[in-house]
C-alpha cells in the first residue's frame, strides 16, 4: 500500500493534458507491445474458451437436461471468467503503467476482487441507464466521473462504493478533457479498424494504456484533501 499511496497527490496540480497522457501511452505500445500484445491475446483466448464449449453443446444435436444445465454452468463461468480477463487486462495496464513487469499470472491476480468489481459494475450500471434515460448527457457526465471505479477496486483494494467516490474525487474539474480524450481515442480506433487486425489490434493496445495513464495521471495530481474521506487513499 506504501507504493499506492506514493502515487496520490505528490506532484504540483498542473492541468491535465490530453497529449501528455496520450505520450506516454504510445511510449508504453512502442516499448511494451510485444509482450502486452501477448498476453492481451492468452487473455481474449481464456475468455472465448467456455464460448466454445458451448457452441460444441449445441453442434452435437439434440437438448437434454443435461446439455441444458451445462449449457447454463458454462454462461455463468463464461461470465466469470470475462470480468476476471477484463481485471486481468487492468492489471497489466497498471503494471506497465507504474513501470513494472507484466506476467502471465498477473492475469489471475485480481481474482480476490471479482465480487467488489461485479458489485461495482451494477452499480454504475444502474447509474448509467437512469442518465441515459435523462436525454443521454447525465448518462455521458456519470461515465466520465465514475469510469476509473475498476482501478481503485484493482490497484487499492476498495469496496464498490469507496471506488465509485474515489473516481469522482480525481475526475472532479476534468470532465471536459476526459470527453475530449475519448473522442480523440474514438477517432483512433476508428482508423485502426479501416485497416482491418493491422491498424485494430495497436489502437485498442494504445487506448488501453492512455487511458489508463489518465487513471495514474490524475491520482497523482489529485489534492489529498478531495480523498480525505477514503481511508485507503490517505497518508
Amino acid at each position: 500500500m506504501t507504493d499506492q499511496v506514493a502515487h496520490i497527490g505528490d506532484e504540483d496540480h498542473d492541468k491535465f493534458t490530453l497529449d501528455e497522457v496520450m505520450s506516454r501511452g504510445f511510449d508504453d505500445l512502442k516499448s511494451r507491445f510485444w509482450k502486452f500484445l501477448g498476453l492481451l491475446s492468452l487473455a481474449f483466448f481464456i475468455m472465448m474458451l467456455p464460448g466454445f464449449a458451448s457452441f460444441s453443446l449445441q453442434w452435437l444435436g439434440e437438448k437434454t437436461m443435461l446439455t441444458i444445465v451445462l449449457g447454463g454452468v458454462l454462461s455463468l463461468v463464461s461470465s466469470l471468467l470475462s470480468m476476471l480477463m477484463t481485471m486481468g487486462m487492468l492489471r497489466l495496464q497498471l503494471n506497465i503503467v507504474r513501470g513494472e513487469e507484466i506476467h502471465s499470472n498477473d492475469l489471475w491476480k485480481p481474482i480476490g476482487r471479482i465480487w467488489a468489481f461485479m458489485g461495482g459494475s451494477i452499480l454504475l450500471a444502474i447509474m448509467l441507464g437512469f442518465g441515459f434515460l435523462c436525454f443521454i448527457v447525465p448518462g455521458i457526465i456519470l461515465y466520465l466521473t465514475f469510469q476509473f471505479y475498476p482501478y481503485f477496486i484493482i490497484e487499492h483494494k476498495m469496496g464498490p462504493i469507496a471506488a465509485l467516490k474515489a473516481s469522482a474525487a480525481i475526475t472532479k474539474g476534468v470532465k471536459w478533457e476526459l470527453f475530449f480524450l475519448h473522442l480523440v481515442l474514438m477517432v483512433v480506433g476508428s482508423m485502426g479498424w479501416l485497416l482491418l487486425l493491422i491498424g485494430a489490434i495497436p489502437a485498442e493496445m494504445f487506448c488501453r494504456l492512455t487511458i489508463t495513464h489518465a487513471y495514474a495521471d490524475l491520482l497523482k495530481r489529485c489534492p489529498k484533501e478531495n480523498l480525505a474521506e477514503l481511508p485507503a487513499l490517505a497518508g
